[in-house]
């Protein structure tokens, strides 16, 4: 499922794609998670012999408040 186009808010509102969003962030790298990035195909693609991290991943993360949007949708399903 290649979410990497759809805006946050189409992916949370969508049952599957909001678990698949939130296993990935949330839970242990796993090799399903990990076979399942875009980026994680683009390097096993390419095979760059360097790469530059050119983003603080961790903001980037930050800033769609995942915590709070897991607590929500956590809680909403546990009633």
């Amino acid at each position: 499922m290649n979410t990497k186009e759809m805006n946050r808010f189409d992916i949370i509102s969508d049952p599957v794609k909001r678990h698949t969003l939130m296993q990935d962030i949330m839970e242990e790298l796993s090799e399903e998670i990990l076979k399942s990035s875009s980026l994680y195909n683009l390097i096993t693609l390419y095979r760059p012999e360097i790469i530059i991290d050119c983003i603080n991943s961790a903001t980037a993360i930050a800033y769609q408040d995942i915590y709070t949007t897991y607590r929500s949708v956590t809680k909403s399903h546990q009633k």
